[in-house]
């Protein structure tokens, strides 16, 4: 296969994926995986744009194979309907710096929230404050709160009801963070409404789980640790014992060399 066909073999397979993942299709353990062979080829490829910063959050749309959304990092919200050939921004004039997360409404994809405020934790990060709202496809946009939130890591919408939305914000990052977690949550902006129960209890287990985990993670740098450091310790004490045996070679050397020099003069006086 020519290489040109392989690119455009790759980039068909890779739009099938990419879709596969915009509509949510459910994991089927039992389906059969695909041949190394065929994504083997395939490579990534910039699309852009040129300009804009990084980008820290990207998503496309349930059912629309073609249409895209990025937020950068000092750029504002990016679209794409032609899956990349040409991006346009769609939040100037609206708000704009750093986007931590954009989320598409798999009921009504017109509906996109936006929360301000990178998530990639560096050592210069951009901050920013709040979340927006657009129910037109990101023609216009309405501040719809949480302006003290500063950095927001993800968006998740209720999959039928795109005035329910889910915000994890960071808050301040140079202070000291605990997670919280309230009765009340904003129905698309407008009113205020209970969270399930079940769903809070659910939120408590994930971070639950995700401190044992961040746990489990130090115990095992612990004891990468030790067994480097044990590791170092035995190489040092092996390279000691090599040291210390070439010294005592090249003495012997030396006094075996000192012992034939002798002999030889002897030899020559007699």
């Amino acid at each position: 296969m020519s290489k040109g066909r392989t690119r455009r073999f790759g980039a068909l397979l890779l739009s099938f994926l990419l879709t596969s993942v915009a509509l949510g299709a459910p994991h089927d353990a039992s389906a059969k995986a695909f041949a190394p062979a065929l994504y083997d080829a395939i490579e990534y490829r910039l699309v852009g744009p040129y300009r804009g910063g990084r980008s820290a959050t990207v998503t496309g749309v349930p059912g629309d194979r073609s249409t895209y959304y990025f937020g950068s990092v000092g750029g504002g919200v990016w679209k794409t309907t032609d899956g990349g050939a040409r991006w346009r921004n769609v939040s100037d004039g609206f708000f704009g710096g750093s986007v931590g997360a954009v989320a598409v409404s798999e009921s009504d994809p017109n509906v996109i929230y936006v929360g301000l405020g990178e998530k990639t934790i560096r050592g210069n990060v951009s901050s920013n404050f709040g979340v927006w709202k657009s129910t037109d496809a990101g023609k216009n946009w309405r501040f719809i709160g949480l302006e003290d939130t500063r950095h927001i890591g993800r968006i998740r919408v209720h999959p039928t009801n795109p005035d329910i939305v889910y915000v994890a914000a960071m808050g301040e990052i140079e202070s000291k963070i605990t997670p919280s977690f309230d009765d009340g949550d904003n129905n698309g902006g407008d009113t205020t409404v209970k969270v399930d129960a079940t769903y809070l209890g659910q939120l408590r287990n994930d971070v639950d789980k995700g401190n044992s985990t961040i746990e489990e993670l130090q115990g095992d740098i612990e004891q990468q640790k030790k067994a480097y450091n044990e590791m170092e310790n035995r190489l040092r004490s092996e390279v000691e014992t090599l040291q210390k045996e070439r010294d005592e070679l090249e003495d012997t050397l030396a006094s075996q060399q000192e012992l034939l020099t002798q002999q030889r003069l002897s030899e020559v006086e007699d």
